[in-house]
């Protein structure tokens, strides 16, 4: 319930806001885990809110297909160095894609994880992963994003509801 979801955000405020009531977390994901890879690939938590939002400004994303090397994909994020009063866009190509990871050519930073990584379909943008992590890949800064993998319900099914979200060293957030 310490989890709040503002919607719209512009000019420094939100549209509307809503509490969370269930936070999902990837059953696989540790924090603690040594190897990068596994834990990117599992790092996607989805967050029920307690109520939905209903303003003629906010409209939900639905989830993309399959995605192709090469494609372009746009990062919508509130990372670390913007200036707080509009999300930074930041357009970028798929270089390269597992089952579980995705590697994009954003530059990313603190503060972008868990952005939303956005691919246009038929004119529509549809959420295609998440930021999970910065790396570097033959010598390029990149952005990891955990793929969605299997079918998006299959993703959700995966999900416990009872795993509480920790942060590094084991702090909630």
């Amino acid at each position: 319930r310490s989890i709040e979801f503002l919607a719209a955000w512009r000019d420094g405020r939100p549209t509307q806001k809503r509490k969370a009531k269930t936070v999902m977390i990837d059953r696989d994901y540790q924090y603690q885990s040594s190897n990068l890879l596994d834990r990117v690939a599992s790092d996607v938590a989805f967050i029920e809110l307690e109520q939905p939002i209903n303003h003629i400004r906010v409209f939900p994303f639905y989830a993309g297909q399959s995605l192709t090397i090469g494609e372009t994909a746009e990062i919508v994020s509130y990372r670390q160095d913007h200036d707080g009063t509009a999300p930074v866009r930041e357009a970028c190509r798929i270089l390269g894609k597992s089952s579980n990871i995705l590697v994009l050519s954003c530059h990313v930073n603190f503060g972008a994880s868990g952005a939303p990584i956005f691919v246009l379909e038929n004119g529509v943008p549809h959420i295609a992963s998440v930021v999970s992590a910065k790396a570097e890949w033959y010598s390029s800064t990149v952005a990891l994003g955990a793929a969605f993998g299997p079918p998006f319900h299959q993703r959700i099914l995966r999900l416990d509801t009872n795993k509480k979200p920790t942060m590094g060293g084991g702090q909630n957030p």
